[in-house]
């Protein structure tokens, strides 16, 4: 299954939420979990952005992760990115999300 891809475009804020479930489908409460989430040039794996993460809705499965418009500005354009999350449960165990794809565009309007 190819990674999900999303657009962004330069000089933008960046915000995407994640919301985790069980195989059932229902929220798992990641209040006690920790989180990390950096994205990546694929080509060279150099480390371009580090997100926030907001984790206020942590408790219903959700996170955030976003960067404000100076961060994406210098974003490389027509180039692909990559960033997953790391999750790190309260006994220490790590987990990792699907990689999602991540592509620049130049905006129109200034």
């Amino acid at each position: 299954m190819p990674a999900p891809e999303i657009e962004i475009k330069r000089g933008s804020t960046f915000s995407q939420t994640c919301l985790c479930v069980d195989e059932v489908d229902n929220p798992i409460d990641l209040s006690s979990w920790s989180f990390e989430s950096d994205l990546k040039l694929v080509s060279s794996n150099e480390k371009l952005v580090t997100f926030s993460i907001d984790d206020t809705a942590a408790a219903v499965g959700q996170i955030r992760v976003s960067a404000p418009p100076a961060d994406t500005l210098n974003l490389p354009p027509q180039m692909s990115m990559v960033f997953d999350i790391k999750f790190t449960d309260p006994s220490g165990d790590i987990h990792y999300s699907e990689n999602i794809v991540l592509t620049t565009s130049k905006h129109i309007t200034h």
